[in-house]
């Protein structure tokens, strides 16, 4: 993921605000649009934003030429070791028996963990994380027994909808 941050120029993030309908309403949705020469699978990716992030990714943009990156410094750090030692101050371990914590552990697991835990379908989290295989998707995404336990809960179990109780 760090690799792909690198490549990012302002003039590959091109914000823009689409109009849907949705029943009879027009919604404004700013959207961001990755060029394919920046795309972790080359071609265009046209996302939406969350409205909330809009101002701040005007406000790191401004000013900038169309070739400059995104994100200067990125390219000339190591992001693996600085993620590796600032979990050895937080006292985390950076390998552990489920692998590795990096940028894509943080960055793409728990997004798509969150997409769902808020409600996105399994497509839409797909779409999201620009997965093409529902394997690789769910794969991503960490359930605790916790909130295995509350979707348990939310079904009627088959003798309440038949009338018998215990």
């Amino acid at each position: 993921m760090s690799s792909e941050l690198v490549t990012l120029r302002r003039v590959s993030l091109e914000i823009r605000v689409v109009f849907y309908l949705i029943q009879q309403f027009e919604v404004a949705q700013p959207t961001v649009t990755i060029e394919a020469k920046s795309s972790k699978h080359r071609r265009t990716d046209v996302l939406p934003l969350h409205l909330d992030l809009v101002p701040y990714l005007r406000k790191w943009t401004q000013g900038l030429r169309a070739t400059e990156p995104l994100f200067p410094k990125l390219a000339s750090r190591k992001t693996w070791l600085m993620v590796r030692k600032d979990l050895e101050r937080a006292g985390l371990e950076y390998r552990t028996d489920d692998g590795i914590a990096d940028f894509h552990a943080a960055g793409r697991h728990s997004h798509i963990t969150e997409l769902l835990r808020s409600g996105a379908t399994v497509p839409q989290a797909m779409e999201l994380a620009r997965r093409s295989d529902v394997r690789m998707t769910m794969r991503d995404t960490h359930v605790s027994i916790a909130e295995q336990a509350r979707a348990l809960s939310a079904i009627a179990l088959p003798c309440q909808e038949i009338g018998l109780h215990s």
